[in-house]
């Protein structure tokens, strides 16, 4: 798919295909485009999207498409975040494409920068208390597609791609119990032996 740019890249090479020379009668002319047509691109060229500096972060394109948050925005977002006392805010994971609710982690505002700037989910684990990159140790990454924030600020989804398991028990999602009229329900069976991804530790 072209971007904006792309499109306006085209139409500048059409302009410049059409501003031919032409001998006539001893004469050089030149073939101007119609007026609609430079109206046109130039319309394309005020509602391109500016590119960012040369010295901001674009780490995000290493593992999600869509460019990384301008410092000065990234930072502004941030602060719209309602962290609770210990500097944390629950963010919930769903699969991006399927719905599915995969786990509830915490972040801190370093564990949600981090997130936001590089495209690969970021928790913070408080029983290490020190950021928990997931997939760190298991390989079982989460690629951000999108992040949201709640309407009182104090939750965040992050819809990913999972790479993997997301539970520590070896299965797809966290949420495997159900509530029955006679306790409760095992939905699903660990799809992988958490001690050959985790050992001792889950990530």
């Amino acid at each position: 798919m072209c971007s904006s740019q792309d499109h306006v890249g085209l139409a500048l090479l059409k302009l410049s295909a059409l501003e031919q020379p032409l001998q006539a009668g001893g004469h050089t002319l030149i073939a101007r485009p119609p007026v609609w047509l430079l109206a046109g691109v130039q319309a394309e060229q005020e509602n391109a999207p500016t590119p960012p500096p040369k010295n901001s972060d674009t780490s995000g394109l290493l593992f999600h498409d869509l460019p990384s948050p301008y410092p000065s925005a990234l930072e502004t977002m941030l602060d719209a975040v309602s962290f609770d006392k210990a500097g944390l805010v629950a963010a919930i994971a769903q699969q991006h494409d399927t719905g599915e609710v995969l786990m509830i982690a915490w972040m801190n505002r370093d564990a949600l920068r981090e997130t936001l700037q590089t495209g690969r989910v970021c928790y913070y684990s408080r029983s290490r208390q020190k950021l928990w990159r997931k997939g760190e140790t298991s390989g079982q990454i989460q690629h951000l597609h999108e992040a949201r924030l709640d309407c009182d600020a104090d939750a965040v989804l992050v819809l990913v791609n999972q790479i993997g398991v997301a539970c520590h028990t070896g299965r797809r999602s966290c949420f495997y119990r159900a509530f029955g009229t006679d306790g409760l329900l095992e939905l699903t069976k660990p799809e992988i032996d958490p001690n050959q991804l985790y050992g001792h530790s889950h990530g």
